[in-house]
């Protein structure tokens, strides 16, 4: 009897955590401009940006400042439009590029 009480509790647990994960919103596509969780890979568009000895980029999408984790990869675009794939941490504002590619305006 007591096994059938406890495997009706984990049953009725399970069922419960099923159903909150269900519940909860869904992320949207990538690269729309939704939030971000840190370290996830993403392209972002901008221009480089000198100040000083320190180099970061400005997204075209949301103007937010990204601080290159590795500014090597950025060093010869300054003042360019580029893409950059990268991982991406929001809470630092950081992102850790992968490539740089010139963009075209």
């Amino acid at each position: 009897m007591k096994r059938l009480v406890l495997a009706g509790l984990a049953l009725l647990f399970a069922f419960l955590i099923v159903s909150h994960l269900r519940a909860m919103p869904q992320s949207s596509a990538p690269g729309s401009g939704s939030q971000v969780e840190d370290g996830a890979l993403k392209d972002i568009q901008g221009v480089v940006k000198a100040d000083g000895d320190k180099l970061n980029l400005v997204a075209d999408e949301d103007g937010k400042i990204w601080s290159p984790m590795n500014p090597q990869m950025l060093k010869g675009y300054e003042g360019q439009h580029v893409e950059i794939n990268g991982h991406v941490y929001p809470s630092k504002g950081s992102v850790h590029v992968h490539t740089v590619k010139k963009l075209d305006r």
